[in-house]
């Protein structure tokens, strides 16, 4: 057994007769501490004892301490000398270390050729170290011109010895295709060598293929285990694809409230991805209580540093005022920022910003370049919008066949108005050849979306037998698509349920009212019938101020898109395919507003329906009474002339009824505009009363 205390003894001897062996030898015991107490001063005085006598382990040790401040004050420049002096005897470390004081300018002036010229040195000894280092300076052209090649030679070499920063970069090498040919499995091979050594780059990139199965079998559970263990150690791509695992439940339990504590620590880090991540968590209340405010901070630090997707969320923050003070200009600029890098989402609501003038003039045909911009790239949203500018000639020559061709891509991507349109094109033959059958189709996918004109026309073309076969069967189908039209919304369905329902009311009483003839029977009858007619006009009132209120905010809708989409590269956003904000919408005030309506008409409906019920109820009583007394067989002419007469009442307010809502029906399906509707309504009753 070796006895240290004794081997210090012999080595102070023999170092305190100048011995540079020894002296470093001792030095070294003193550093560690064996056979002697650690004394890092005392380490260094024998150090440089020896380091002085050209001992080049000790210069290297020497440096090393000036370098860190071990034992000796530090100093840049003292560090230097000492390597200089060792490197320049040959030793490779000592090459190493100094070549990295000239790549950093420590000590030395900062050189890039001189560190590379020191760093090949130590290479072509085979110092692990100088060789990554060579690779990267080939890799980035820094001082020696660019060669791919040559840096995976160099990155090879290191590899090979066990360097983890090598491993990482020759894998990196493989799956982008530099300097070698791209080959994901050896990626993934390197990336696993420098992940079991603890390096985080490796073991997030080791992560990535996992999830993606690049190179290796895909296997979420396993991509999640590396992506913590790297996002344990700070690595903020890392934290931010573990926040995306989280949000997904992709190899992990689903999570929101982790993901966005992940999110938050990539984002404190200033990754704009993840500061995206924690926008749209606050912006949802997705695993974080909903806060709009924060989640605009957040898409504007995102936004700062050119996140295309947080420049859209941003804009459409401030066209609604979500989280910040509503502003049409500012909404514009982040908008436009986003838009003019390629984001579909922003080109269209840019567009639309232009079609309505909100921030700008309003300018149809800056607005029809941008929706065709998104368009061509395949945006649904887009293609509807350019497909309803050509409908309707607003910036351009109405065009129904440019209509019904910008209809079709959106329309078989899914989108359901656009399916409405292009059903309504081949019923009408607008723009397409007449073609029922077609029509159908496209009614039908629509309506399987809830779409209630278009399950309202689907209803109707069942009815008729247009595009569909006509038999029992279809009667069926018909009922259930008018039953589902009424059930989603469908505004002209619903105000004419209303009225029917009041006329069934006023047939019972009127039944009461002739069958006895009774005079006062008769004229409470006519006092519930005006009555009847002046809660139903209001009726009508609030249930058109609601439909315009609800046709905006539908049409308001309709202008947000917020699909994040997905690039496996980072570049873009790497957000859930679902992600959506639930509460955008435009004008919250006046859809409250709105909402308050519809509770004013059901209460006016209560109301009425109680009147009815009351005076129903009466006659009832007076009808069994009169039944008993045969004193009323004299008034069966008084009785007679008063049924001619409820009849005649009858048949103009379901005449009037009918020509209200077929005409408004027809302006409703050709135009969905709720503001026409409501002017045809005023119309046709003004010529009604013209010629009445």
């Amino acid at each position: 057994m070796v006895d240290n205390v004794e081997t210090a003894k012999w080595h102070r001897l023999t170092a305190e007769q100048g011995d540079p062996d020894a002296q470093f030898a001792l030095g070294r015991a003193y550093t560690i501490g064996e056979g002697v107490e650690q004394d890092p001063a005392e380490a260094v005085r024998w150090f440089r004892l020896a380091a002085e006598q050209g001992h080049i382990h000790a210069q290297h040790v020497l440096g090393l301490a000036y370098n860190s401040g071990n034992g000796v004050e530090q100093d840049d420049f003292e560090a230097a000398k000492w390597f200089c002096l060792a490197a320049k005897q040959g030793f490779a470390v000592a090459q190493f270390e100094l070549g990295l004081a000239h790549a950093n300018g420590k000590g030395v002036k900062q050189d890039f050729a001189e560190a590379v010229k020191w760093f090949r040195l130590a290479a072509e000894q085979g110092n692990a170290n100088a060789q990554c280092r060579l690779g990267l300076a080939y890799r980035g052209g820094i001082g020696v011109k660019q060669d791919l090649a040559e840096a995976v030679k160099w990155f090879y070499l290191a590899s090979q010895q066990g360097e983890a920063e090598a491993q990482y970069k020759l894998g990196l090498a493989y799956a982008n295709g530099d300097g070698v040919e791209l080959n994901h499995t050896e990626a993934a091979k390197w990336f696993h060598l420098a992940a079991k050594q603890g390096k985080a780059d490796a073991q997030h990139m080791l992560g990535v293929a996992y999830s993606y199965g690049a190179g290796i079998e895909q296997d979420s559970a396993e991509a999640a285990k590396w992506l913590h263990l790297a996002s344990q150690q700070g690595e903020s791509d890392a934290q931010y694809r573990l926040g995306l695992a989280y949000a997904n439940g992709a190899g992990v339990k689903q999570d929101h409230t982790e993901a966005a504590k992940w999110f938050h620590l990539a984002a404190k880090q200033g990754y704009a991805m993840a500061q995206l991540g924690m926008g749209l968590a606050y912006a949802m209340g997705n695993g974080i209580k909903e806060d709009h405010a924060e989640a605009a901070k957040w898409f504007h630090l995102a936004a700062n540093q050119g996140n295309v997707d947080a420049q859209h969320m941003l804009g459409l923050a401030y066209r609604f005022g979500e989280g910040v003070e509503q502003d049409y200009v500012e909404a514009v600029k982040w908008l436009r920022l986003a838009a003019e890098q390629g984001h579909v989402e922003a080109q269209c609501n840019l567009g639309l910003a232009y079609a309505l003038g909100e921030g700008v003039e309003q300018n149809h045909s800056v607005a029809i370049r941008w929706f065709r911009s998104a368009a061509n790239q395949g945006y649904a949203e887009a293609q509807f919008r350019l497909g309803r500018v050509y409908a309707l000639g607003e910036g351009i020559e109405q065009n129904h066949v440019e209509a019904a061709r910008w209809f079709r891509p959106a329309a078989e991507q899914g989108h359901a108005v656009a399916q409405l349109q292009l059903g309504q094109a081949y019923v009408s033959g607008e723009g397409v050849e007449q073609d029922g059958v077609e029509g159908a189709k496209w009614f039908r996918l629509a309506a399987e979306q809830g779409n209630a004109h278009a399950q309202f026309a689907l209803a109707m073309l069942h009815s008729g037998g247009t595009g569909v076969e006509h038999n029992e069967e279809e009667s069926n189908e018909s009922n259930k698509w008018y039953r589902l039209s009424l059930e989603n919304g469908h505004e002209g369905l619903q105000s004419l349920q209303a009225r029917i329902e009041v006329e069934q009311q006023l047939e019972e009483v009127q039944n009461a009212v002739t069958s006895t003839g009774d005079g006062d029977a008769l004229k409470e009858y006519y006092k519930a019938l005006l009555m009847t007619d002046k809660q139903h006009q209001e009726l009508l009132n609030a249930q058109q101020e609601l439909q315009w209120y609800e046709a905006r905010f539908r049409e308001a809708s309709n202008y947000v898109s917020l699909e994040v989409p997905k690039d496996i590269k980072g570049s873009a956003s790497l957000l859930s395919q679902n992600v959506t904000l639930d509460t955008l919408n435009e004008g919250k005030q006046q859809y409250e507003k709105a909402k308050k309506l519809k509770n004013q008409l059901v209460q006016v409906e209560a109301k009425h329906r109680l009147q009815l019920e009351a005076i129903r109820v009466k006659h009832e009583k007076q009808l069994e009474e009169l039944q008993a007394d045969e004193s009323h067989e004299d008034l069966s002419s008084e009785r007679s002339q008063i049924a001619k007469e409820i009849d005649q009442l009858n048949k103009q307010a379901v005449w009037e009824v009918v020509w209200v809502f077929g005409v408004s029906l027809c302006a409703a399906l050709l135009s969905q505009n709720a503001w026409v509707i409501a002017f045809t309504a005023v119309v046709i009753f003004f010529i009604r009363s013209i010629i009445n």
